[in-house]
């Protein structure tokens, strides 16, 4: 009996905290705009539908260009927060004007779990995720099967308690999802399993958030970024400075673009007023795993030992910008360093990056031998996004059996920069470029990692 009454005082003291947590939300959401939608409307058309599995409502935005024929459009999956602060129109009508520049179709469905007085954190799968994830995988099937839509490029995105939801989606249905961007959102490594991670591991992924939002939604952005650079991914990792638990959705509607080809048909305003600055520190991960950042200060710290995710792992390059670059944009100041510390702890706005040697290198002479774990280089650079001009710093981390008589490389665009072990590059001119290290050894092998860069355009409040 006693430790009955022991549990309801509890189950009181912990719903009087939520409460408590939820009305907080709700007067700092009124007063700062949170929940209002301070984007720009879009000229598409919005349709109200019903997916009939469950017979849930789902929204759906056709873009101002929105066409039957040619290329199909690609997707945007947007997963709304806590009502009444968010629903799906008001996520329909954050997305309208960035669906616009890029040519995005955005499905926006109605979600039970994410109700006001739900758990926050979400500490389990519930019967109303569950329910969510069925009527918005057939909301999805009937986008397909009704519109112009490519099933091979579609974005899972959410703002706030959505992002228990994107999370979620992706991990259980990797092959659904061709990329994952979520902003000022919620996270739980509960409601994930490690089991399908192989299935979408080398899929673009991006944690955004802000350093004014909500304690819960900065913390748990972190864990996010930090389950994920853990088990191998190249996430994207950044913050922007002096934002709150606002609308966000240009650096979602950027990334995504990246990853399946899209043209911006003006340029992105918001991510110009918006600035990406290195994100805190994650002291306990792996530089090679996470491709942390370089450190702000100069005190080596211990390094532990390498993942064997990043040791199999295979190299990526990220698509770079098309045309010559006028070598009048590019400076470089090359640091004068001739190995990199052992240690970091501190991480960029991009994190891990998957590497091997390159085809072709030739016959390997007879030498010493490296250990499996000298198949991985990996290099930190940050920021990766930044309106005109981008200054970006970069290191290299390599094995220590690998450093002994390595040359390094480092080029933008396949343009030299230096030859350190750690420089920065300032980029004047928008557009998109990839930064790339090639580290060769004394037996001629060559290692090469790559990060891709993007240069944003400044452009006027009036283009608004």
């Amino acid at each position: 009996m006693a430790r009955r009454g022991i549990r309801n005082i509890l189950g009181m003291h912990s719903a009087a905290r939520h409460a408590a947590v939820l009305l907080c939300a709700g007067t700092w959401l009124g007063f700062s705009g949170g929940c209002t939608v301070g984007q720009p409307a879009g000229l598409g058309r919005t349709l109200t539908l019903q997916e009939p599995a469950l017979g849930a409502t789902y929204y759906v935005y056709l873009p101002v260009d929105y066409r039957e024929s040619g290329p199909p459009h690609p997707v945007v999956v947007t997963f709304h927060g806590m009502k009444p602060f968010d629903s799906p129109t008001a996520q329909i009508r954050e997305w309208q004007s960035e669906a616009d520049r890029y040519g995005y179709i955005v499905l926006a469905p109605t979600l039970r779990v994410s109700a006001l007085g739900s758990p926050l954190p979400l500490p389990d799968v519930s019967g109303a995720l569950r329910d969510d994830e069925r009527s918005s995988l057939s909301a999805m099937d009937e986008v397909f099967r009704t519109t112009h839509a490519d099933p091979g490029a579609v974005l899972a995105t959410s703002w706030s308690y959505g992002g228990y939801v994107a999370h979620y989606m992706v991990n259980r249905h990797p092959d659904r999802f061709s990329c994952l961007a979520v902003k000022q959102s919620n996270f739980n490594a509960a409601l994930l399993t490690d089991a399908t991670v192989p299935a979408y591991v080398d899929k673009p992924l991006a944690v955004f958030y802000t350093t004014n939002d909500f304690r819960i939604c900065r913390e748990e952005s972190q864990e996010a970024a930090l389950w994920y650079a853990r088990r191998g991914f190249d996430v994207t990792f950044a913050r922007f400075e002096g934002r709150g638990h606002e609308r966000t959705p240009g650096p979602a509607a950027s990334f995504f673009a990246r990853s399946c080809g899209a043209r911006a048909k003006s340029p992105p305003w918001e991510l110009a007023f918006l600035q990406v600055v290195d994100p805190v520190t994650l002291s306990d991960v792996e530089p090679a795993v996470a491709n942390l950042a370089t450190p702000t200060d100069a005190v080596p710290r211990a390094r532990p030992d390498a993942s064997p995710a990043a040791t199999e792992a295979s190299a990526k390059t990220a698509p770079t910008r098309e045309g010559p670059h006028d070598p009048s944009v590019l400076s470089v100041r090359a640091h004068l360093a001739q190995q990199p510390p052992e240690a970091t702890s501190h991480a960029t706005d991009a994190l891990p990056l998957r590497t091997e040697p390159l085809p072709g290198s030739g016959p390997k002479p007879a030498a010493p031998a490296p250990g499996p774990e000298v198949n991985v280089i990996s290099i930190s650079a940050g920021p990766v996004i930044s309106v005109a001009p981008l200054t970006v710093t970069f290191r290299a981390f390599v094995p220590p059996a690998l450093r002994e008589g390595s040359l390094y490389q480092w080029s933008v665009d396949d343009r030299p920069l230096s030859r350190a072990t750690s420089g920065q590059a300032t980029l004047s001119e928008p557009g998109d470029y990839t930064l790339r290290l090639t580290v060769t050894d004394r037996a001629g092998r060559e290692y090469t990692a790559t990060k891709p860069l993007t240069v944003l355009e400044r452009a006027q409040p009036e283009q608004r």
